[in-house]
């Protein structure tokens, strides 16, 4: 039937089992309560459709050279 050995050994798996799941939920819990990290600002422009050619370019960009280029020289 049930021997002692048999049982003493259950019962250290299951205390293994049960300690090593309340460590790793720790660690979990403790990664959580980390702040996270400071974004950073991103350096982007806004960029516009050219009316003359449909290419988009920088809104504060310079006139490319066309004659019929919208934006200011």
């Amino acid at each position: 039937m049930f021997a002692a050995p048999k049982l003493i050994v259950v019962s250290l798996l299951i205390i293994a089992a049960w300690v090593g799941y309340r460590w790793l939920n720790g660690l979990t819990r403790e990664l959580s309560n980390q702040r996270p990290p400071p974004h950073r600002a991103i350096n982007a422009e806004d960029v516009v459709a050219c009316g003359a050619c449909g290419a988009y370019f920088a809104a504060g960009a310079h006139a490319c050279g066309r004659p019929d280029c919208p934006q200011p020289g």
